[in-house]
C-alpha cells in the first residue's frame, strides 16, 4: 500500500541536508521537488569524506553505497526494506530509526 504522500504531486523545492546528530547543518542541496532523493543525496555526499551517514530508505542502493565507500570513505547506514534478504539486528534498526526521527524533528522545526 502506497503512503498518502506518494500519491501526491509536489511543486516547488526539496531541501536535502547533511546534519550532525545534534542538528548542526554541515551542507545542503536545494532541488526541484521532482528530483529523486538518491541522486541528490549522492551528489551532496560526494563533496565530503570519512563519514558515517544515517539515511532513510530512499538511499538504499548498493551501487551508490559502494561508490561512496570507495571514493569518499563514507559509510551509508540505512534500515533495509522489509522484503530485503539481509536485515539489521533489531537493536541496530531501532537505533538508526531513532536517529532519523530525531533528525527529522529538528529539521522540521528549523
Amino acid at each position: 500500500m502506497a503512503k498518502r504522500s506518494q500519491k501526491l504531486t509536489y511543486y516547488g523545492y526539496k531541501l536535502h541536508l547533511l546534519i550532525t546528530g545534534n542538528g548542526l547543518i554541515l551542507d545542503f542541496e536545494l532541488t526541484s521537488a521532482n528530483v529523486c532523493d538518491l541522486p541528490a543525496g549522492s551528489e551532496l555526499l560526494s563533496g565530503h569524506h570519512n563519514l558515517d551517514v544515517v539515511a532513510d530508505k530512499a538511499y538504499i542502493s548498493q551501487a551508490h553505497a559502494s561508490e561512496l565507500a570507495a571514493t569518499n570513505n563514507i559509510r551509508l547506514l540505512t534500515v533495509p526494506r522489509r522484503n530485503q534478504k539481509v536485515q539489521l539486528p533489531p537493536a541496530v534498526a531501532t537505533l538508526l530509526n531513532g536517529f532519523r526521527v530525531t533528525i527529522q524533528a529538528e529539521v522540521q522545526i528549523v
